[in-house]
């Protein structure tokens, strides 16, 4: 279903609106507001004392005595000394209270601004013009609205003046009548001019405020890529960001292996708490065919749908400059079937071993700007680079702990299982060099318990061993890797064991093989440690080429259940091999069981060809 809500036709409206909301996405911290009052109060002391400065120097005089002023405050100097006086304590009194005070109220800075606002307009009407040396506070005022905020609050300073202004003309009604014409373009002619200066100042400052925010977007998106996270954490933290700042609802991760054909996908969505879930999901062999997911014309596009059924889209050529696209069938397609009116699509290149793909669905921030795209590829620019750090940094973690645990495994075989070996040998032949009364007697049984715990604590430290080392299991090689594990069992355990499997290679990915062959390890323990079994047939076969099923029977005690269950049925009655269960679920196979108390179990797992590890 489609969006009933009217669209907004592509490239009809400006983001030079939405861009005024990029402050909103670094909101000031406390710190950071008292230092920006820190500043301004600073700045004002300074700007408060600069007319003193000015009348001392001045060539015409010596101060505000001097004719020069007289004429220019007429008979209002006293007043204009005390004004100056007091509007010097005020900064005073600001800057001190700024510099204690850790957290100002916004009702606080309201205030101030407000009080420098109307500050200009008094001292002008009792100084007798908006000439001279107070021009500058105009200017001063100006520069702290955009400074502290941004061009909406700048404008709206400016508005305020030309209120109060054009009010001080209307009440200075003692213009003579030859001369309100003048007066009348003057105060045009300064309404002009504080609007021209406060667009100016205030697109300046919303500009720089922008690429504030747009910096931090970049830091929060860098930051979120950790290594503790995994690859699929790290996505997933990403692709929240990305979200959260184009305001997009949903998204879809495509992301492709070098030399490989598989498609992985990725369904996003952000939960009520603004919490980006990743689900990755099994590609259809329709999906799996098609190119659209990753393969496009723009690195970097926007498409949506118009109202008359069209999907017109534009991207960043080699340059990075906007251009129209040829209508993009593949977005077209996308958005169709995830129910969109509008697409935003960016590719991530991870060096040369992954080819990926973000389509953002129903993005509300701008995105049909050249500098919007242009900021949102530069985005994906910095954080393909750390996403492929994380991706290879825990794969060097891998191979470290493989090595490692290689190393503990051969320590174990060199040390303490040749102890364990050697102290069995030398209690059985304690146990043999027994007089002959004593052979049936209490000392020969302690011996030969003592014996038997001695093997299985070998057995248990050779599984370890086998757990410890890294499985490099490929479909040309889990065949003969699951028939060494079959032999292996025999020789150890003295239970007859037989491995059959008509295909030499099988058709799954090598992850997937490498989880057959631990849940074959694992069952063979279980069988081992719980059955009392004395034959136990292992069997892989293939049907069809698509269907691939891991079935190990024994003629054991069985399991505490009887007839055949599925996993959801052994999840509810909370029974089966929980270690199993977790692998089967890795690689979205199912897993069933048969059990016959006191006749022996059969379990059995099937996975599909096309299946593929759901972890990162």
């Amino acid at each position: 279903m489609h969006n009933s809500g009217k669209v907004t036709p592509l490239l009809q409206t400006p983001s030079f609106v939405n861009r005024f909301l990029w402050r909103l996405r670094a909101p000031a911290t406390k710190e950071e507001v008292r230092r920006t009052e820190r500043v301004l109060a600073t700045a004002r002391v300074f700007l408060a004392i600069s007319p003193i400065v000015t009348f001392l120097f001045e060539p015409q005089g010596s101060g505000l005595n001097s004719p020069f002023s007289l004429n220019l405050f007429g008979a209002h100097v006293r007043l204009v000394w005390l004004l100056l006086a007091v509007y010097i304590a005020h900064s005073v009194l600001v800057l001190l209270l700024f510099r204690f005070r850790h957290d100002p109220a916004p009702r606080l800075i309201f205030f101030i601004h407000a009080a420098d606002v109307a500050w200009p307009v008094l001292i002008t009407l009792v100084a007798g013009g908006e000439n001279g040396p107070f021009a500058r506070f105009y200017v001063f005022v100006l520069l702290e609205a955009a400074y502290r905020w941004g061009l909406r609050e700048t404008l709206a300073t400016a508005g305020a003046w030309i209120v109060l202004l054009w009010g001080e003309g209307l009440w200075l009604g003692n213009i003579p009548a030859f001369a309100r014409e003048f007066a009348g373009v003057a105060l045009l002619i300064r309404s002009a001019y504080l609007l021209v200066m406060a667009m100016l100042i205030g697109y300046l400052a919303e500009h720089e405020k922008r690429f504030r925010a747009e910096r931090l977007a970049q830091n929060r998106l860098l930051a979120s890529a950790r290594v503790e996270l995994g690859l699929s954490g790290t996505l997933q933290a990403v692709m929240g960001e990305i979200m959260q700042l184009f305001e997009s609802p949903r998204a879809l991760l495509a992301a492709q292996e070098a030399h490989s054909v598989r498609l992985f996908l990725a369904d996003v969505h952000l939960s009520p708490g603004g919490r980006a879930i990743l689900k990755w999901r099994e590609a259809t062999p329709e999906q799996r065919d098609r190119i659209h997911y990753l393969e496009c014309e723009s690195s970097c596009s926007f498409a949506t749908r118009k109202d008359d059924g069209t999907f017109p889209s534009v991207g960043l050529d080699e340059s990075r400059r906007l251009k129209r696209l040829a209508p993009d069938a593949s977005l077209e397609a996308i958005a169709s079937e995830e129910s969109a009116e509008s697409v935003a699509a960016v590719s991530i290149q991870l060096a040369e071993e992954w080819q990926c793909r973000i389509l953002l669905f129903d993005p509300q921030g701008p995105l049909q700007q050249e500098e919007d795209l242009r900021f949102l590829r530069d985005l994906m620019d910095q954080v393909g680079p750390a996403v492929y750090n994380v991706f290879l940094l825990r794969r060097l973690r891998q191979r470290a702990g493989a090595v490692e645990r290689a190393r503990v495994a051969r320590d174990l075989h060199d040390g303490a299982v040749q102890s364990l070996i050697a102290m069995e040998m030398k209690v059985d032949r304690l146990r043999r060099h027994l007089p002959a009364e004593a052979q049936a007697g209490p000392v020969s049984a302690e011996l030969s318990g003592i014996q038997q715990l001695l093997r299985e604590e070998v057995l248990k430290l050779r599984e370890m061993m086998q757990n410890l080392k890294s499985v490099e299991a490929e479909p040309d090689t889990l065949v003969g890797l699951c028939a060494d594990a079959s032999e292996r069992f025999q020789r150890e355990t003295g239970i007859a064991t037989r491995f059959v499997a008509p295909n030499r290679v099988v058709d799954l990915e090598g992850r997937v093989c490498r989880e057959l062959l631990r849940i074959l390890q694992e069952a063979l323990v279980n069988v081992r440690k719980h059955s009392g079994a004395r034959n136990v047939l292992i069997r892989l076969l293939g049907q069809d080429g698509q269907l691939w099923k891991l079935i190990v029977e024994d003629d054991g005690q069985g399991f505490d259940f009887e007839g055949r269950l599925e996993m959801a049925a052994l999840d509810e009655q909370r029974s089966g091999p929980l270690v199993i269960k977790e692998r089967v679920r890795l690689i979205a196979g199912q897993l069933a069981i048969e059990s016959t108390r006191g006749s022996g179990s059969r379990l059995e797992v099937s996975v599909h060809s096309r299946s593929e590890p759901i972890y990162g």
